[in-house]
């Protein structure tokens, strides 16, 4: 054995070495440990299996060809047929027929006509004085 071992036998035979520190302590002390070591390394379990996710779903979108989707080009409709008409003038005909003015019916008797309501207009604000700042 070494130096370095013996030192260590030596001091871990040492009962002063643990006298400030009760065994419910000590033990508690070391679950606590070992329950933060099993936390981290779910930890990085966790954000290992995102890394590797997000590794695969990126690789796999590398690796699928793009598709465009197929579309069709436009139809050009066809160029206007030339016309062999004769020019000239047209005649002019009305396109909208005349229209003729309807009066209102009539009340029957005894209903009077209810009264017609106010016109009413927005308030005009005044421009009011600038505010001196502070």
């Amino acid at each position: 054995m070494t130096d370095h071992d013996d030192d260590l036998r030596m001091s871990l035979h040492d009962p002063t070495l643990d006298a400030g520190i009760s065994a419910t302590a000590l033990l508690a002390g070391v679950q606590q440990r070992g329950r933060r070591l099993q936390r981290r390394r779910r930890d990085v379990r966790t954000a290992a299996a995102a890394v590797a996710a997000v590794v695969v779903v990126g690789g796999a979108a590398l690796l699928v060809p793009g598709r465009t989707p197929t579309v069709q080009p436009a139809r050009q409709p066809p160029p206007p047929a030339v016309s062999t008409a004769p020019v000239g003038p047209t005649p002019a005909t009305p396109s909208i027929a005349p229209t003729t003015v309807r009066p209102a019916p009539a009340q029957p008797p005894g209903v009077t006509p209810a009264p017609a309501a106010p016109a009413t207009t927005m308030p005009v604000l005044a421009p009011s004085a600038p505010t001196p700042t502070q």
